[in-house]
């Protein structure tokens, strides 16, 4: 597929999982703002798991640009 042709290229899982799991940008701190802090560290951990079993022991990685991560709270 042609947008699995371009991807980002992550120096570390540490640097992905910073991003993602710990992201500032104000819309995700606004939906994450209900969230314990127990729940917000568990996305950090399930995130971290997902990227050791879809890339075992590399750094640098690269991710399709087509994929997203989407993190949810069922009510």
């Amino acid at each position: 597929m042609y947008e699995r042709e371009h991807c980002w290229k992550w120096s570390s899982k540490d640097e992905f999982v910073k991003f993602v799991g710990r992201n500032t940008a104000p819309s995700i701190q606004s939906y994450m703002a209900e969230w314990s802090a127990a729940q917000k560290e568990q996305v950090v951990v399930t995130i971290r798991k997902i990227l050791d079993e879809e890339f075992p022991g590399t750094d640098p990685f690269y991710v399709p640009m087509v994929a997203n991560i989407v993190v949810g709270t069922k009510r």
